[in-house]
């Protein structure tokens, strides 16, 4: 599995001294993510380009998991409370925006669009068919 970002390059990232199996387990956690979401053929198939318009969304998701990997919503010592976004609750999935920009970088359709097609009535019927026919009065 191809290496998205190195060790050092999150360090620089979050401006500290990372531990490494937490930090290892945030890349793996963030490559396996995205991997879920372009499917096997086209990760098996991923471009240096792609790899590099990938770097920082990836760094984006280990900073999320590395930082708050308990998913506390809210942390308080003695009189000091420190509150979470929600957006960077340490999930392993990513949430839609993020599998968009990933779809968008493997040239794949997004969820989102500037239209979406629906019939607005029932097929029309052919005019031999007995259904078709309206009664005689």
């Amino acid at each position: 599995m191809p290496e998205l970002f190195e060790l050092t390059e999150l360090a620089s990232y979050l401006q500290q001294d990372l531990d490494a199996s937490s930090a290892t387990l945030a890349r793996e956690l963030t490559t396996t993510g995205i991997r879920l979401v372009v499917g096997p053929a086209r990760w098996a198939a991923l471009t240096t380009g792609q790899a590099t318009d990938l770097k920082g969304l990836a760094l984006d998701i280990a900073r999320r998991l590395y930082l708050n990997a308990e998913m506390r919503r809210s942390e308080r010592i003695d009189d000091y409370e420190y509150t979470n976004a929600t957006e960077t609750l340490g999930d392993t999935e990513l949430d839609e925006d993020e599998k968009d920009r990933v779809r968008r970088i493997f040239g794949m359709r997004t969820s989102g669009g500037a239209y979406t097609i629906t019939p607005a009535s029932p097929r029309p019927r052919h005019a031999c068919s007995p259904a078709y026919r309206r009664p005689i009065y």
